[in-house]
């Protein structure tokens, strides 16, 4: 079993920050996970700012890039044990994690929007990292489309079709996203569980028990 803290969603804040790295303490986690968002239209080096104050000596932090950072945030650098996850792969203690940043296009033209197309080349590329392991695990920043998990206040889906046909054809054991703020919630597609953690900002975050019987716990503060 691996006990992860979810968080996604911070736009800038450092009050947001400090609710991980204490979340993270709490509830004795041994992985972080950040799934986009990071600033609120800031640069890579604000991202760092940010990022580095989840550093602890003990628990590493994988991240992506959400769509309102900067496209440079794709291409930083790992920072100790924060990790970015990127178009890449991560082995931790037997489990493959693979992440896509970004978005699909939006109505507010923001910073880090990808085409469709350009989504499932990302996909594609972390593809053959995720098959090396038994088990598992998707982080992208936009949730799969038409799921309760991409639902805005409005009523309409606003996930990507490319994020979700992939999770139909690989079908990874569990998929972290973001994005929907107003989405917190769990879902499944097949047998892969879906986790959107809403926005930490706002409150809340997740800690995923994930194992053969995998537990979810949304905590609001």
């Amino acid at each position: 079993m691996m006990k992860i803290l979810v968080a996604s969603d911070i736009h800038g804040s450092v009050e947001a920050v400090e609710k991980i790295r204490s979340g993270s303490r709490e509830w004795k986690v041994e992985l972080v996970v950040i799934c986009g968002d990071i600033t609120h239209f800031g640069n890579a080096n604000q991202a760092q700012m940010l990022l580095r104050g989840l550093s602890t000596p003990s628990v590493p932090v994988l991240f992506i890039p959400g769509n309102c950072d900067s496209p440079d945030l794709a291409t930083l650098q790992d920072l100790g044990e924060i990790h970015n996850l990127h178009e890449r792969t991560r082995v931790i203690e037997g489990i493959c994690f693979g992440g896509v940043g970004g978005a699909p296009p939006t109505p507010f033209d923001t910073p880090f929007e990808l085409s469709e197309e350009r989504i499932r080349e990302s996909l594609d590329l972390i593809s053959p990292g995720l098959t090396t392991c038994p088990r598992s695990v998707l982080v992208t920043h936009s949730p799969p489309v038409d799921t309760s998990l991409d639902l805005t206040r409005f009523r309409l889906h606003a996930g990507s079709r490319s994020v979700r046909g992939f999770i139909e054809e690989r079908q990874p054991a569990l998929v972290l996203c973001g994005h929907v703020h107003e989405s917190k919630g769990k879902d499944t597609l097949g047998r892969s569980l879906m986790v959107n953690p809403g926005s930490v900002r706002n409150g809340p975050y997740a800690v995923v028990n994930f194992a053969e019987e995998t537990e979810v716990v949304f905590a609001d503060s």
